[in-house]
C-alpha cells in the first residue's frame, strides 16, 4: 500500500494522498474528511470511527493523530537515510536555516523548512514532503512550551544541530530565561550518535551549559 503524499490540510489534498485529520483548539480534522476524499485522498488517518462511502479508502485509526503524523515522519527520515541538520533559538533560525541550505545546496541535493513549518505539525510535515533525491535537510525549529523541541528532535534524529542564540525576549510559555535555555538545549539530545552540536557565543552561559 503505498500513498503519494501526506497532508493535514484538505484544501491542498492531491490524488492519491493520506490525509491525517489532526485535532486543534479550534477545529477537528475529521470535520474535513468529506472534502479531503473528495479531493481524492486514498488514506485517513483518524482517532474516531468514520463512516466513508467512497472506496477504495483506507482507514487507519490510531489514538492520537498528531503522534501518529510524528511516527510516519521518523520511519520515512530512517528510511530515507537522509542527513538532517537542526536549528534552534530565540532569533536568527529561519537566516541561518537559509544560509545553511545555500551552502549545501552548492554540493548536495537539499529541502528545508518552508514559512512557519516549524512546530510538532511542520517539522513531520518538512520530513515528509521532501523530494525522494534529497542528500540533506535542513530543519527549522521553534517552541512554545516544554518538551516541544525534544519531541521534534526524536522525530528528526539530527546528525547536526545549531542553537543560535537564547535570549529573554521570547519566554511565552516557558516562563523565564532558565525555561528558554533549557528548552533549547534538549535538541542536543536528539542527535544520533558522533553528531555535531554546535552553539554561538552569546550569552555566554549557553557556551557553558551545552558543554
Amino acid at each position: 500500500m503505498s500513498f503519494s503524499g501526506i497532508s493535514t490540510d484538505s484544501r491542498s489534498v492531491k490524488e492519491g494522498d493520506l490525509f491525517v485529520a489532526l485535532l486543534g483548539h479550534n477545529f477537528d480534522g475529521h470535520d474535513f474528511i468529506p472534502s479531503a476524499v473528495k479531493q481524492g485522498a486514498r488514506g485517513l488517518v483518524v482517532s474516531r470511527s468514520v463512516l466513508i462511502e467512497e472506496e477504495p479508502i483506507s482507514i487507519f485509526r490510531v489514538e492520537d493523530t498528531l503522534e501518529a503524523l510524528g511516527s510516519l515522519a521518523r520511519y520515512f527520515r530512517r528510511k530515507s537515510g537522509v542527513t538532517v541538520v537542526a536549528i534552534t533559538g530565540s532569533s536568527g533560525k529561519t537566516g541561518t536555516k537559509d544560509l545553511t541550505q545555500a551552502a549545501i545546496e552548492a554540493c548536495h541535493s537539499s529541502y528545508c523548512t518552508r514559512g512557519n513549518q516549524n512546530n510538532r505539525i511542520g517539522v513531520p510535515l518538512t520530513l515528509l514532503s521532501a523530494p525522494e533525491n534529497t542528500d540533506v535537510i535542513v530543519l527549522e525549529m521553534g517552541t512554545s512550551e516544554p518538551g516541544e523541541i525534544e519531541s521534534l528532535t526524536t522525530i528528526a534524529e539530527p546528525q547536526i544541530a545549531l542553537i543560535t542564540t537564547v535570549s529573554e525576549s521570547h519566554t511565552q510559555g516557558l516562563e523565564s530565561f532558565d525555561g528558554v535555555m533549557e528548552e533549547k538545549l534538549k535538541l542536543f539530545e536528539g542527535l544520533q550518535e558522533g553528531g555535531t552540536a554546535l552553539v554561538s557565543g552569546e550569552p555566554e552561559v549557553l557556551s557553558c551549559k551545552a558543554k
